[in-house]
C-alpha cells in the first residue's frame, strides 16, 4: 500500500524529529520528510508531490508566510498547517491570507496535531485525479478559476496596497487599495525604477537588492500624495517571489497606511519640543531665582554682621561714657558733649532699627500705602530746611529750585518724605567740604520727576548697578564715619517701585552724582 507523504519544514531540529517520530509511530500510512529552512522546503514541496505540509512560520532564508504564498502562487494546492509560537489574531489572519489551511500554535498536543493531519490528508484525497479523468480535471479547473476569483476579491478587500513586480521592475498586478496611495489608477507598463516615489524615498537600491538576492525591504514613513491630493505616510514591506527551482522571479510589495500614526508622532514631537522649551525656560528662571536668593542671602549675612558690629560699637560708646561719668572721670564742662555723644549713638541705633523694620515689611508685603494728594515742592522744601543744620556742619549749601506753580502728587506722603530725606542726606553725607546739593522737580505729562544732585565723591561705574540693592555698601569703612547703614538707597528704590515708579543714578567718580526718581500720576 502506498504511503501518504508529509513534509515538515522546521528549523528547530529537535522539534522536527519529534514530529516525524510521533507521526510515523502513530500511523504506518505516513512517510515524513524534513526540511530545515524555507528555500529547502520550497524545493522539496515543488518536487515531492506531498499530501500535507507542516510549516513553521519563523524560518531562515524564506519564512513560512513567504513560502506558503510562493506555493499558492505556483499553483501548488497541497494542504498546509502553519505552526508557530505566536498566537495573535494578526498572525492567524496573515497565515490564512498566505494560503494556509489550518493554524496550530506551540506548544500543541500531538493528538490534536494528528487529528488535523488526518482530516486534511483525507480531504485532499478527494481532489486527487487518476490519469485520463478529464471530467474531474474540468471540475478542478473551474474550482481553480473560482479560487482565483475569491483570492482576487480577498486581495482587493485587504486594507493594504499590494503589487507584484517582475525582475525588471515592471508591475504585473495590483489590488484596488493601491489606488489610495498612487497618483495613477493604472499599474500597466509602470516600472518602479522610473517612479518618482521610489526615487524620492531612496528605494531603488533596496528593490534592486531584493530582486537580485532576496533581501527583504522594510521602510517606515515613506511619503506620497495620491491623486486625490491627500498626503499619505506608508510603511513598505517587500518580499521575493521564487519559481519552482527556487530562483527569484519577482517580488510582492505591500504598503500599509501609517498616516495617522506618523501624524500623531509629529504632534507628540511638537508637544515634546514645546514642553522641553518650557522646562528650559523654567529651569533658567529657577536658576536665576536661586542665584538671586543666594546673592541676597550673602548680602544679608554680611549686613547682619555689619549691623551687629555697628550696634555693639554704639553700645560700647554709650556704656563707656556712662561708666566714665559714674566714676567721675569726665569733667563737668564736658558733660554736655558726652550726653550729646550718647544721644547721637542712641539715635543712630534707632534709625538703623527703623530702616530694618521698614525693609522687613516690604519683603513680606505688610506695608500699606496711605494715598493722599499734596504739593511735592512743599515736602522737598520742608525736608531741605530740616537738614540745613546737618549741611551747615560741613559748610554744604542746599539749593531747592522751586517752581512758582504747585505740583500736586497723589502718594503716601510719609514714604515720599523718607525717599527725599534719604537722597538729600546721602548728598550731604558723601559731599565734599563746601559742596553744593541741588534739588528740583520736573513735571512731564506722565508724572513727577525728582532730581537730587551733589558735588561730592561720586560713585565708580562698576558699583552703580548695585547701589540700590539691599544690604549693599560701596565702602564699609566709610559707613560709621559718615553715619550710613547701607539701607537708604534700597529704601528709596522700594518706595519708588511701590508707587509704580523707578530710580536711577548718573555719577562721575570725583565729580558728584545725580539721582533721579520718577513717580507716575495715580489714576
Amino acid at each position: 500500500m502506498k504511503k501518504d507523504k508529509i513534509l515538515v519544514v522546521e528549523d528547530e531540529i529537535a522539534i522536527a524529529n519529534m514530529i516525524k517520530r510521533v507521526i510515523e509511530m502513530e500511523s504506518s500510512s505516513y512517510d515524513v520528510d524534513l526540511a530545515s529552512d524555507g528555500r529547502e522546503g520550497l524545493l522539496m514541496a515543488e518536487k515531492g508531490n506531498y499530501d500535507l505540509i507542516l510549516l513553521d512560520m519563523m524560518l531562515p532564508r524564506l519564512n513560512g508566510l513567504e513560502l506558503c504564498r510562493s506555493l499558492r502562487y505556483k499553483g501548488i494546492t497541497t494542504p498546509v498547517i502553519m505552526l508557530t509560537a505566536k498566537d495573535t489574531i494578526e498572525d492567524r489572519m496573515a497565515a490564512t491570507e498566505a494560503g494556509a489551511n489550518d493554524y496550530l500554535s506551540k506548544p500543541f498536543l500531538f493528538d490534536d496535531l494528528l487529528l488535523r493531519i488526518n482530516t486534511l490528508v483525507e480531504s485532499g484525497k478527494d481532489e486527487k485525479l487518476e490519469p485520463g479523468d478529464f471530467e474531474k480535471q474540468s471540475d478542478l479547473k473551474k474550482k481553480s478559476v473560482n479560487a482565483f476569483d475569491i483570492n482576487q476579491r480577498i486581495m482587493d478587500s485587504v486594507p493594504v496596497s499590494i503589487i507584484t513586480i517582475d525582475n525588471d521592475g515592471y508591475m504585473t498586478s495590483a489590488n484596488k487599495y493601491y489606488e489610495n496611495f498612487s497618483r495613477t489608477n493604472s499599474y500597466h507598463y509602470h516600472n518602479i525604477f522610473e517612479s518618482k516615489f521610489f526615487v524620492r524615498e531612496n528605494l531603488i537600491n533596496d528593490y534592486k537588492k531584493l530582486l537580485s538576492d532576496g533581501t527583504m525591504v522594510k521602510r517606515d514613513h515613506c511619503f506620497e500624495r495620491n491623486n486625490k491630493g491627500e498626503d499619505k505616510y506608508l510603511k513598505i514591506i517587500a518580499v521575493p517571489l521564487v519559481d519552482k527551482n527556487g530562483n527569484i522571479d519577482g517580488a510582492l510589495s505591500m504598503a500599509l497606511d501609517n498616516t495617522e500614526s506618523v501624524q500623531l508622532q509629529k504632534k507628540l514631537q511638537l508637544m515634546n519640543e514645546e514642553l522641553e522649551k518650557k522646562v528650559i525656560k523654567r529651569t533658567i528662571q529657577l536658576k536665576n531665582a536661586n542665584e538671586e536668593i543666594a546673592k541676597v542671602m550673602e548680602l544679608k549675612s554680611m549686613f547682619v554682621a555689619d549691623v551687629s558690629h555697628e550696634m555693639r560699637t554704639s553700645l560700647a560708646i554709650i556704656q563707656g561714657n556712662v561708666e566714665l561719668m559714674s566714676m567721675g572721670l569726665i569733667e563737668k564742662t564736658d558733660h554736655k558733649k558726652t550726653y550729646n555723644q550718647v544721644f547721637g549713638e542712641i539715635s543712630r541705633m534707632s534709625t538703623m532699627l527703623t530702616d530694618m523694620t521698614l525693609l522687613s515689611e516690604s519683603e513680606t508685603s505688610k506695608q500699606r500705602l496711605d494715598i493722599t494728594t499734596f504739593d511735592i515742592n512743599k515736602i522737598i522744601s520742608d525736608t531741605c530746611v530740616s537738614l540745613k543744620v546737618v549741611a551747615k556742619e560741613k559748610n554744604i549749601k542746599i539749593s531747592h529750585k522751586r517752581s512758582s506753580a504747585k505740583i500736586n502728587l497723589s502718594a503716601d506722603v510719609s514714604q515720599i518724605e523718607k525717599l527725599i530725606k534719604n537722597l538729600v542726606s546721602n548728598a550731604i553725607r558723601y559731599n565734599k567740604e563746601c559742596g553744593i546739593v541741588d534739588v528740583w522737580v520736573e513735571n512731564p505729562d506722565s508724572g513727577v520727576v525728582i532730581n537730587v544732585k551733589d558735588s561730592g565723591i561720586g560713585i565708580a561705574k562698576e558699583y552703580q548697578a548695585n547701589i540700590f540693592e539691599r544690604f549693599y555698601r560701596v565702602d564699609k569703612a566709610r559707613s560709621r564715619n559718615e553715619g550710613g547703614s547701607g539701607l537708604g538707597l534700597a529704601i528709596c528704590k522700594w518706595v519708588a517701585e511701590i508707587h509704580g515708579g523707578n530710580i536711577s543714578v548718573s555719577s562721575i567718580l570725583g565729580e558728584g552724582s545725580l539721582f533721579t526718581v520718577f513717580l507716575p500720576y495715580q489714576e
